[in-house]
């Protein structure tokens, strides 16, 4: 039995849809471990351009797939995903829901925008998605799961008691709107209709993919460089992205070898506040941006963009236990006749040997910068011919020997198959 893990290496945005996709193909089950809708994978099938939040990438080519326990999950969000992918002719039969999952209400948004309003110049730029207030009700040992919606009667005392909480508690102090008791429980209790026949007890699950050796592919939002602990903290995520989460966030323990794939853009984006050491010049940047589409799929935000860090690469693959890399999005860079790849930050004069801690040292560190000759439109055509131009070879092999980890593929273009597998270089 085999698993893969897919984690992006950066600040998220790295293509991971499209990837999960084209790898879900040999998969028999693929697994959502963290994060909720705040996440945005997109797949582009010729015209059909198909954009998940919490509804694990495999689900496109009728795999079981599973929203794992360390999922929050927005029932307004996964019932409008069902929907829109019934709609278009995806089967959704084989979604499941680990009854351990966490259930987003609407008040976590509320309180997330109300969080983000009073910290002012600290805010860092959460999709007030509500995706930190309900990680928060879970860690506070208050939170309604999946497995709650099964019962009416545990339901109906869990919204009870939740509700007294929050109405005496946080919606005074955060100046929220109080929750009606009544409007709440009936509310859920008709969006639990509809997916309820989804939930499925974690052990069980876990246990009889494991018997039946089935082969499982991991699929994580967000990045390793958002990571809650190993991030840019304070300006990341509530989960953790990392590939050693995929087995607490599912309840899939690996008992089976498994291979971590990272995925990394050519160049590097960021959305939301927080240090971006390789941000590129106005200019270069509005292109790279127009060119790559660089908006969120979830809020339609603008992200920074960046060369191509490799010091946070060395970092987020090592993390990771990364054993192979995919490099997205080649295309884009095309007719940059110089690029720039930082392989290194200085620090007050002093070059920094392991990636920052500080947010301090993070925020003054310099990147040091490599030139290196760029590539033209005419080289990634001949790229999806498997013909590599030097240039090309050469950006592949400096990624190779920064980060010690092999690139196995790259993609340059949108469509599920824009993807090749290297042979050795």
């Amino acid at each position: 039995m085999k698993a893969d893990i897919v984690v992006g290496l950066q600040w998220g945005d790295e293509g991971k849809g499209k990837i999960v996709d084209y790898l879900s193909k040999n998969a028999e089950c693929v697994v959502r471990y963290q994060g909720g809708a705040n996440a945005g994978h997109t797949i582009i099938l010729g015209t059909k351009k198909i954009v998940l939040h919490l509804i694990p990438s495999g689900i496109v080519r009728g795999k079981l797939s599973l929203i794992g326990n360390g999922v929050v999950v927005d029932l307004d969000e996964l019932i409008e995903e069902i929907d829109h992918l019934e709609e278009m002719g995806i089967s959704t039969d084989k979604l499941r829901i680990s009854s351990r999952a966490h259930i987003l209400f609407d008040f976590h948004k509320e309180l997330d925008k109300a969080s983000e309003a009073a910290k002012g110049k600290l805010s860092i730029g959460t999709t007030k998605s509500g995706i930190g207030p309900c990680y928060v009700d879970k860690y506070d040992r208050a939170g309604i799961r999946a497995g709650d919606l099964l019962d009416e009667n545990i339901l109906r005392e869990k919204i009870k008691n939740y509700v007294s909480f929050f109405n005496t508690t946080k919606a005074p102090v955060y100046h929220v709107k109080k929750i009606d008791e009544k409007i709440l429980l009936k509310a859920t209790l008709e969006k639990a209709k509809k997916i309820k026949n989804r939930i499925v007890n974690t052990h069980e699950f876990a246990e009889k993919l494991i018997r039946e050796r089935k082969r499982i592919l991991f699929e994580g939002a967000q990045a390793a460089m958002l990571d809650i602990d190993f991030g840019t903290y304070p300006y990341v995520t509530s989960s953790h992205p990392i590939s050693l989460y995929s087995f607490a966030g599912s309840g899939i323990p690996p008992f089976f070898d498994f291979n971590v794939i990272g995925i990394t853009k050519a160049y590097a984006t960021r959305v939301g506040n927080g240090p971006f050491p390789t941000k590129m010049d106005d200019k270069t940047e509005n292109l790279i941006r127009e060119r790559g589409g660089e908006y969120g799929a979830t809020t339609g935000r603008s992200r920074d963009c960046g060369w191509l860090d490799l010091f946070a690469l060395r970092y987020s693959a090592f993390l990771n236990r990364t054993n192979e890399i995919i490099i997205t999005k080649l295309d884009i860079l095309a007719g940059v006749k110089t690029l720039k790849v930082c392989t290194g930050y200085s620090y007050r004069g002093k070059l920094l040997k392991g990636y920052p801690d500080s947010i301090k040292v993070l925020c003054e560190a310099k990147p040091v910068y490599r030139e290196i000759c760029g590539w033209t439109e005419k080289d990634i055509t001949e790229l999806k011919k498997n013909k590599i131009c030097r240039s090309i070879r050469n950006f592949i092999l400096l990624i190779e020997k920064e980060t010690d980890t092999k690139v196995t593929y790259v993609a340059a273009g949108p469509e599920r198959n824009d993807i090749l597998k290297l042979r050795k270089i």
